[in-house]
């Protein structure tokens, strides 16, 4: 990811600093009462009844966040991918514009 906005990540590792580090953090977020995931549901994921259960969703244009909601997810269980083509009138440069919705699926138990 930090490779795709122009960061070179061995020169980071040759001066000793592990540009991946972050990834360990997020092993303990595979429990969903942790805080974080309430800021997560106020702010960037919706959450909505299912069945008998609930679909947590993460949906992005970004590409860094391309990266890292699928991760982010993968805490929990294995994400699925929608891709859809959006229309963004505002955006003056921007013809053909994709949003990735990542989703999973969980019993209301979870």
């Amino acid at each position: 990811m930090r490779q795709f906005v122009g960061v070179d990540v061995d020169e980071c590792r040759r001066h000793g600093i592990e540009p991946c580090i972050w990834l360990k953090g997020l092993e303990g977020l595979s429990d969903l009462r942790r805080p974080y995931w309430l800021g997560l549901a106020r702010s960037d994921m919706s959450i909505e009844k299912y069945n008998r259960g609930l679909r947590l969703a993460l949906v992005t244009t970004n590409s860094v966040d391309a990266v890292f909601f699928p991760v982010l997810l993968s805490m929990v269980k294995l994400p699925s991918l929608n891709v859809n083509q959006e229309n963004i009138p505002t955006a003056k440069y921007i013809h053909n514009s994709f949003n990735l919705s990542y989703s999973i699926y969980l019993d209301v138990d979870k």
